[in-house]
Parts: C-alpha cells; sequence; structure tokens
C-alpha cells in the first residue's frame, strides 16, 4: 500500500537525519578532544574579543591544553597609555558538564602578577552597562546560571582561588600593593554554602597598614564565622583581628594591641552582640562595644586621623586616651531606627561623660549628654529633624558651667582665663531647622572676685522670610549685686 511505502521512505530519511546528528555530535567531540582544534576555536574567540572590547587587549600565549582547561600568558588591557589590567599569567579549570545543570562550577582559578585600575574600568563599562539593562531578561525558568544555595545569588562555585596582585588600584586615591588571596567559594544549587579565605595578606593599604595571615571561615548557611589577622602599620604597635559567632547569631569582634587582654587593660575595641534574622534577611543588631583609644599624640601620628585631629589637639596638653562602654540596637525593618548609650571611664582629664540618643522617623534626639573635666560642666539635650521635614522645627538646650578656671588651664594650657572666675549659662533654642522664626533665650550669671553679675537675661527672635534679611528681635536685661540694677535693653537689627 502507497501509506506503508511513505512511512518506509520516512522511517528511512529519519534514521539517515538522526545517524547525521549523531555522527556530527561525535565527530564534533571527537574534533573537540583534539588540541589543535580546541586552540583554533579559542584564537578566533579571543580575536572576537579583541575587536568587541573598548580599548585593546593583546596576550602573549594562550593554550587549551584539556577541555575544562584554559590557560593565557602575558594578558595586558590598555586604554591608550593607560592600563586597564595585566596579568602575567592566568589558568582556568571548569567542569564542563555542570554547565549543562546551569551551574558554573570553577575547579581552579590562579591569577598570578595581576594589576588592575578599577576606578577606569568602571568608567569605561558604565556607558555600555546602563545600555544592556534593558535588553536583560533573567525572569525565565530556564536562565543561566539558574539560582544557587542563596536566595539572588546565582549558582557558582571556586574550589581553589590563588591570586597575586602587587598593585590594585580601588580608587583615585587608594592604591593597594602586594595582595595575595587563596580561598574558595561555594554557593551551587542544592549546596550548604560556603566561603572559606586560607590566606589573605595585604603588603601595604590605606595609610601604609598592612593585613598579614588573615584566615576566615564562613558557613553561609548558619551564618557563622571564624576568622583572625595581625594589622601592622608604620605608625603605631600591631593590632590583633579575631572575629566570630555561633549559630544563634551572637558575634564577637576583637581588634586589640594585646592578643590576650581587652580594653581598657589595652588599646582596641571589642563588640559582642546578637543579629536578628528573618530567613536571609537582617532584622536588627544588639551590641556591646568596649574601647580604649591612644594617647592624643599618638592618635595625632596616625596619617588617616592627623587631619582631623592636628588642629583641635594642637592647643590642648598631652591627654591619656580614652576607655568607655557603649550600648546599642539598630532596627533596619521595618524602617531604620537605633538607640545607643555611651557612658567613657575616668582619666586624669575626663571626670563624667553620659550620652544617650536615638533616632527614628529620620529625627535624631539626644536625651542626654553629660561631660564634665576638671574645672567644666556641659549638658545638653536635643531634637533635630530633617532638613525639609514637616513639621520644620527642631530644638536644643544646653547648660555649660566654669567652675574652676585653674583646673581648666591645666588641659588647655594655651587659653588665659582670670583666675577665680566663675560662669554659669543656660541656651535654649527652638526652631533650628527651616523653620521660619527662631527663638533663642540666654540665661546666665557670672563671678570674678568680689565682681558678680547675679542674671543676664537675653532673648532673641531670628524670622526668615526667603530671600530678605532676617530680621532679629533682641531683648537684654543684666541684674548685677555690685554692678547696678536691672538694665534692659532692646533692639531690633536687619542681619543679612
Amino acid at each position: 500500500m502507497n501509506w506503508e511505502k511513505t512511512a518506509s521512505k520516512t522511517a528511512k530519511v529519519s534514521a539517515i537525519v538522526a545517524g547525521v546528528v549523531v555522527g556530527l555530535a561525535v565527530l564534533f567531540v571527537v574534533l573537540f578532544q583534539l588540541r589543535p582544534v580546541r586552540e583554533l576555536i579559542l584564537s578566533s574567540a579571543l580575536t572576537v574579543a579583541q575587536r568587541s572590547l573598548p580599548g585593546r587587549l593583546t596576550v602573549e600565549a594562550s593554550a587549551w591544553p584539556a577541555p575544562g582547561t584554559l590557560e593565557f600568558d602575558g594578558v595586558l588591557w590598555t586604554d591608550g597609555p593607560d592600563t586597564l589590567a595585566a596579568a602575567e599569567c592566568l589558568r582556568v579549570s571548569a567542569d564542563l558538564l555542570a554547565l549543562f545543570r546551569r551551574d558554573v562550577h570553577v575547579e581552579e582559578l590562579v591569577i598570578r602578577d595581576a594589576r588592575a585600575d578599577i576606578p577606569a574600568l568602571a568608567h569605561l563599562f558604565e556607558t555600555e552597562a546602563g545600555a544592556d539593562d534593558g535588553d536583560k531578561d533573567d525572569s525565565g525558568d530556564r536562565k543561566f546560571p539558574r539560582d544557587g544555595a542563596l536566595r539572588g545569588v546565582p549558582s557558582i562555585a571556586v574550589d581553589r582561588v590563588e591570586i597575586d596582585a602587587p598593585r590594585l588600584r580601588v580608587s583615585e586615591t587608594v592604591d593597594l600593593r602586594g595582595i595575595v588571596i587563596r580561598g574558595g567559594l561555594n554557593v551551587l544549587h542544592g549546596t550548604a554554602p560556603g566561603l572559606h579565605l586560607d590566606e589573605v595578606e595585604l603588603a601595604e593599604g590605606v595609610s601604609g597598614s598592612s593585613i598579614d595571615s588573615l584566615r576566615m571561615l564562613i558557613d553561609l548557611t548558619q551564618f557563622t564565622v571564624q576568622g583572625a589577622a595581625m594589622i601592622e602599620s608604620p605608625h603605631h604597635p600591631p593590632l590583633y583581628l579575631v572575629c566570630s559567632s555561633t549559630p544563634d547569631h551572637t558575634f564577637e569582634i576583637r581588634l586589640t594591641r594585646d592578643h590576650d587582654c581587652a580594653p581598657p587593660e589595652t588599646v582596641g575595641i571589642v563588640i559582642e552582640g546578637r543579629v536578628e534574622m528573618d530567613g536571609h534577611q537582617l532584622q536588627s543588631i544588639d551590641f556591646t562595644l568596649q574601647l580604649q583609644t591612644p594617647g592624643s599624640e599618638e592618635l595625632q601620628r596616625i596619617p588617616a586621623l592627623e587631619r582631623v585631629l592636628a588642629k583641635p589637639l594642637e592647643r590642648l596638653a598631652p591627654l591619656d586616651g580614652v576607655g568607655g562602654l557603649v550600648r546599642g540596637r539598630v532596627a533596619l525593618r521595618p524602617s531604620f531606627s537605633a538607640d545607643v548609650t555611651v557612658d567613657l571611664f575616668r582619666t586624669s582629664w575626663l571626670d563624667t561623660t553620659h550620652v544617650t540618643a536615638s533616632y527614628r522617623d529620620e529625627t535624631l534626639s539626644i536625651e542626654t549628654l553629660q561631660i564634665t573635666v576638671p574645672g567644666l560642666d556641659l549638658s545638653a539635650r536635643g531634637r533635630i529633624p530633617p532638613s525639609g521635614g514637616t513639621p520644620p522645627g527642631g530644638s536644643a538646650s544646653a547648660t555649660i558651667r566654669l567652675i574652676d578656671a585653674e583646673q581648666l588651664a591645666r588641659i588647655v594650657p594655651d587659653v588665659t582665663v582670670p583666675e577665680g572666675l566663675s560662669v554659669e549659662l543656660t541656651i535654649d533654642a527652638d526652631g533650628i531647622v527651616d523653620a521660619r522664626e527662631t527663638v533663642v533665650r540666654l540665661r546666665g550669671s557670672a563671678r570674678l572676685g568680689e565682681y558678680a553679675l547675679d542674671t543676664l537675661d537675653v532673648d532673641a527672635h531670628i524670622m526668615r522670610r526667603g530671600d530678605q534679611p532676617h530680621t532679629v528681635d533682641l531683648t537684654a536685661a543684666v541684674v548685677g549685686g555690685e554692678l547696678g540694677e536691672q538694665s534692659p535693653v532692646v533692639l531690633r537689627t536687619l542681619a543679612e
């Protein structure tokens, strides 16, 4: 019958087509096993990359010694006279079968004598990256690579990575030198995620600091960390870093000068606390921080602090280091908020420091600020809403008491204060942020020997009218026992 002949012919043609497809697949696999064929493919791929990448890419030698292994020597990527990236040797070994599972599994990644200019690379690609964002659609079920062991992280693993980078430019002003990294990463789909750093070294970082013998093991399933390192600097003795955490989300971070002691017995910081998690999302952190700083003379020798501290400290006598305790809670969800309490220990120049503050709804509130040094006492409180907030406002109040000028002069020797002078001054202000009217009230008294100023009252109203000059209404009243009777003064001024 005709349909039997047609079916027979169709079967024969299908068999021939299947045979051709299988034969081509076998031929491809066989040819792919031949190194000359692989390196011909690699040469073509490099030619395409050199034409496609911005700048100029040169490779002195390349090889494809095994199906899953690529080797490159003398890699140089330039943009005009600038070197974007370079490496003496780049070697990648991967599990090709993992690609069929939509995983990226790198068995070995070795980069030797690497140099890179990260700001230049970011600037070069930012335009192209912006143009490509609208073309990407990874929402399908067959996206590559597929989702890994952590939400939002692709399924990748690097069993062994070795990076040796003599120079890495990370910003316009920061160069890192002598970087060595040995470790691995695993976030493959269906596995227990983890990160291990077997060795991290930094010969020269910010302000000449260096990192030696950093080792860290991170379990990304239970969010536990174990690590240690030594941080050296030419400007101060070495610091020892130790960090650890447990499956119940408690943690400890120690950065101290003495490996076996904690502040205030040694210079350093110890942070202990607990984090609250909702799945993989961080909800809040409760913490206690102990600290002990070096003295003022040593702080001024640290380049990162020199510009900030040099001028404030140059007029002061040498000061001992400060130790203290900071307790607090930071919540990230549903909205950011924080509560902090600070207590500093007594020193030869500091009697009391106590601060309680909070941040909620973009408003900073200082409930208590109490600082007492020999001869001087300061207490303050305040509320600072966000600029541009509704309604505008904000308030602050401070009281300053100069008790003994002679004791204060020991801390600030360049300041000349008459002997026997005592002053008490209270300042209250409302409407300090974006308000049409700011009200400032000043109340005070002073005494110098037999002379006394019993009462000083000053009220100021500052009116703002857009670009017009500010109007200031000032009322002052002075009452002095030996200085005379009450003397009210009323002023109205225009201040540009």
